[in-house]
């Protein structure tokens, strides 16, 4: 008998982002690894596929040699399967259109994008959706939807008649003109928990008067950023105007204007309760630093709270880069007067120019 040299089987005949043995698909398997970053779930029940070269036959099923064309019908298919089981959306590069709305246990993941560093570019990321989209819920107890290694042209979150939870992982996320890049709000009270991690949240309209940033609501909103880097262009504009808890660590907050007058880089508004603020290894900059600003409201954070309620923060290991002139040094107010509350801790921030002070 002839002797058969059977090759190794290290037991996984099909390796992940391959559509045969030999043959890779067009994006890996989106796998995010890191505490607080496991927006994929590995053991998805289902997983449907967008390209470029696809179609939306009503009879498509998205698999990965016959993919949908748009994300849209890949959402539609996506309806048909238990809004309890997990599913990705795994889209391939290209340019996409938006509008859509990603519900309950759902996952729309692009191509890997290449590490851009201080880049805002969308450039770097071939997966672009060009219009905004909307993440959202529907189901009650703990449901959660996502998107990764998006360009993005705004994104919404919102919640429904149950809360919302959300994660947006690297991705750039672009805000269109006179517009916010980022909006949370909420309908019949209900919570919007969001969390964002190594992504890019930029505005190039130079008269921009919305925030960068916007979360509003009748209770406190959760937002945390992670790794994150944030730049407007605008004097009038803020990074972040937001109603609740926000947690913003390791990331890069930048006003690249010139002006005499300014808006804050982060505001925390205490209208709806304590609210609490933790900005850590973090910098926040203007890169305006010979013009004298006037108005008082170039600053680090902004608090604002309401009669009877506390603002509570802890700012800590921080670079702040802060030009004021004219004798000025304050970079963290409050607009509150009686009854109102901030309990502030700082330590160790490095303040490189003269803006240093509360």
């Amino acid at each position: 008998m002839s002797e058969v040299n059977i090759p190794f089987d290290n037991g996984l005949l099909i390796p992940p982002g391959y559509i045969n043995p030999v043959t890779p698909g067009y994006f890996p398997w989106p796998i995010t690894s890191g505490a607080g970053t496991n927006i994929i779930d590995p053991t998805n029940a289902a997983v449907i596929y967008v390209a470029t070269n696809g179609n939306d036959a009503i009879s498509n099923v998205g698999g990965p040699t016959n993919p949908f064309l748009t994300i849209a019908a890949a959402i539609n298919y996506r309806s048909t399967i238990p809004a309890t089981t997990p599913v990705t959306i795994m889209v391939g590069p290209g340019a996409f259109g938006g509008a859509w709305a990603l519900a309950d246990n759902t996952w729309v993941v692009g191509a890997a994008a290449t590490n851009t560093g201080s880049n805002f570019a969308n450039a770097n990321y071939p997966t672009v959706i060009t219009a905004p989209i909307t993440l959202t819920n529907s189901l009650a107890g703990g449901s959660i939807c996502g998107v990764s290694n998006l360009a993005l042209t705004g994104v919404a979150v919102s919640s429904g008649i149950v809360p919302c939870n959300a994660n947006i992982t690297d991705c750039s996320v672009t805000a269109l003109s006179s517009e916010s890049a980022l909006t949370v709000s909420q309908v019949a009270s209900e919570l919007v928990t969001l969390n964002c991690r190594n992504c890019r949240f930029f505005s190039d309209d130079t008269v921009n008067t919305a925030p960068l940033v916007l979360a509003a609501g009748v209770n406190a909103n959760n937002l945390t950023f992670n790794s994150c880097r944030f730049n407007v262009l605008s004097p009038m504009s803020r990074v972040f105007l937001v109603v609740g808890n926000l947690v913003i660590e390791d990331c890069d907050i930048s006003n690249t204007g010139s002006d005499d007058t300014f808006e804050p880089l982060i505001s925390l508004v205490g209208d709806v309760g304590a609210v609490n603020l933790t900005v850590n290894g973090s910098t926040l900059s203007y890169s305006d630093v010979t013009t004298v600003e006037v108005s008082g409201n170039k600053l680090a954070v902004l608090f604002e709270p309401a009669i009877g309620y506390a603002c509570n923060a802890s700012v800590t290991n921080n670079t702040i880069n802060i030009f004021l002139g004219g004798g000025n040094h304050d970079i963290i107010k409050s607009t509150g007067g009686a009854g109102t509350n901030v309990n502030l801790t700082q330590g160790a921030n490095i303040c490189t120019l003269d803006g240093y002070s509360i």
